[in-house]
This record gives structure tokens, C-alpha cells and sequence, in this order.
């Protein structure tokens, strides 16, 4: 069974990965959610970028061992699955893509309450 410290590791890392995919190239992170390049508005890409950041840091902090960052994890999440739900039911994205997003999100939902099951 994998330790606390190996479950945080995961979930920063995770975090870090899909966070600088987000900050460095929207599109290209987009294309595997079904949504095409030419579909990313500048507005659209702009809202990534910023969720990227966000995301970005907060794995970084994980992976650093800050508690405050750590503790963000599964409240962060919770907050990313209403807007992806909503997102994919307004049509705003296409359904794959918000259910995806919502997958990794729930990924990094299941990690929070291993890691909070073992403390």
C-alpha cells in the first residue's frame, strides 16, 4: 500500500503535470478533451491559462511538502467538479471534455481521501 508521502507525491504531481500543460499551451492540453484548436477562443485560452496556473502552483506546493497547499487539494477539486459539470451541461465544452476534466479532477478526489484516510 502506498504511503501519505507517496499519495502526495502522485497527487502533485498530477497536479503540476496537467497545470503547466494548461499554462504552457491551452490548445494543445485541449486536443486529447476532443475540443479542436480552432474552437479555443482567446477568452477560452485565457480562462486555461489562469486554471493552469492555479493548478501549477498548487502541485508545486504539494510535491514542496506545504501543508496549506496539501489541505487546498480536495476543496480545489471540489470547487473544479461543479464547474466542469456545469461547463459540459451549459455547453460551453463539449460533454467529453468536462467529463474527462472531471474524471482527472475525481482522480485527484480519490488520492485527498486516501491521503486523509491514512492521517
Amino acid at each position: 500500500m502506498p504511503s501519505t508521502e507517496t499519495l502526495h507525491r502522485a497527487s502533485g504531481a498530477i497536479a503540476l503535470t496537467v497545470g503547466t500543460s494548461a499554462t504552457v499551451s491551452p490548445r494543445l492540453l485541449l486536443k486529447p478533451f476532443g475540443i479542436a484548436r480552432r474552437d479555443v477562443t482567446g477568452a477560452a485560452e485565457m480562462g486555461w491559462r489562469m486554471f493552469g496556473i492555479r493548478t501549477a502552483l498548487i502541485g508545486g506546493a504539494v510535491l514542496a511538502g506545504h501543508a496549506d497547499a496539501r489541505r487546498a487539494v480536495l476543496p480545489v477539486q471540489f470547487a473544479d467538479q461543479l464547474v466542469f459539470a456545469q461547463a459540459g451541461r451549459s455547453g460551453a465544452v463539449p460533454a467529453r471534455a468536462a467529463n474527462l476534466a472531471r474524471a482527472v479532477s475525481g482522480l485527484l478526489i480519490v488520492l485527498g481521501f486516501a491521503i486523509r484516510a491514512r492521517s
